[in-house]
């Protein structure tokens, strides 16, 4: 068998590079898109956190010179809820992840309180504490229309994590490259077949076949031996 000039596969190579063309777009749900291409580049639609937020259990209260250990507790802010607003003198139960309430610039620790059944006594000097202590403020994460994920990018599970709390549910990746494996060889038999002595088992095509089918953004779709003549 007369073996190709090195510079005609070259050129074939070449051809066939020119004809090549990125495959469509598609929406896949963010759970099922790990491993996949991303398409279009994913955009914060607003900040992380969307407002201020307490980084700790603990009380939130107006930190000013004046202020009294003992404090009559308002309110309770859990997370999830709308922030309230703070009177004055008092103070407000709050949880990690709660919208800070509105006049509150100071969250104590619950470590750092004594709890009666509806007051707070403090239990670190004032001069321990400082505006916006245990505050994770807004934006902090990110800010609104930062670039969550590049296009191009691949998807994992941290990527998801990040896209889902922006409020994304569907992912613009692109469709699986189809591939079809031709292992060539007039020498080749089916490693489970019989076999005659002049033949050798094909180990290329379930190699390629098993390599190929790690990545998630690949679909074999034929697998097949051909002759090595055009005859």
């Amino acid at each position: 068998m007369q073996l190709p000039q090195v510079g005609r596969v070259a050129a074939a190579i070449e051809q066939l590079s020119t004809r090549l063309q990125t495959v469509d777009q598609e929406r896949v749900p963010n759970a099922l898109a790990a491993g996949r291409i991303l398409a279009e580049n994913l955009i914060a639609d607003r900040p992380s956190p969307a407002l201020d937020v307490s980084a700790m259990d603990g009380y939130a209260l107006k930190l000013h010179g004046s202020l009294p250990p003992t404090l009559p507790v308002q309110s309770t802010a859990p997370a999830g809820s709308p922030p309230q607003t703070l009177q004055p003198g008092h103070a407000i139960r709050i949880f990690t992840g709660a919208a800070v309430p509105m006049g509150a610039n100071c969250i104590v620790r619950r470590e750092d309180t004594i709890e009666h059944r509806d007051k707070v006594q403090l239990t670190i000097p004032i001069t321990e504490m400082q505006p916006g202590q245990n505050i994770r403020r807004q934006g902090e994460n990110s800010p609104q229309g930062a670039k969550l994920l590049a296009r191009g990018s691949t998807v994992d599970a941290a990527s998801i994590a990040a896209v889902a709390s922006f409020g994304t549910g569907d992912l613009p990746v692109y469709r699986k490259v189809q591939v079809a494996l031709l292992n060539t060889g007039d020498e080749l038999a089916e490693p489970g077949g019989a076999v005659e002595a002049w033949q050798i088992r094909d180990s290329n095509g379930p190699t390629l076949a098993a390599w190929l089918s790690q990545l998630p953004w690949v679909s074999i779709r034929q697998r097949q031996r051909v002759a090595d003549t055009l005859s």
